[in-house]
């Protein structure tokens, strides 16, 4: 069975977790920010942990995301980041309410 979980972490790291039969599969990874922001660092194997990933930020109460990978344009796009210049950013803000 694969299971999607948050790790417990003690510091600003967010990560969730992609595990099959106990042994972890694959990470995605954020920063909270002092600002109240989260910067992606990773988003594991696509798009799937990438809504894991957001959907734990939404519920921290951080509503604006972005990242600085472009190596990632493809998964941020399909996620509907914006291009902002030298990042892209995503406002959570109804997000999960939106539908498919």
């Amino acid at each position: 069975m694969i299971e999607i979980h948050r790790l417990n972490t003690f510091n600003n790291e967010i990560i969730m977790e992609m595990t099959e039969n106990g042994k972890c599969v694959c990470q995605a990874k954020a920063i909270s920010n002092i600002d109240g922001t989260a910067e992606i660092i990773s988003f594991g194997n696509g798009y799937d942990m990438g809504k894991a990933l957001l959907n734990a930020i939404d519920l921290m109460g951080i509503k604006e995301v972005f990242c600085k990978d472009d190596n990632l344009k493809d998964i941020l796009k399909a996620l509907k980041f914006k291009n902002a210049g030298n990042k892209y950013v995503l406002n959570l803000n109804g997000y999960f309410n939106a539908g498919c």
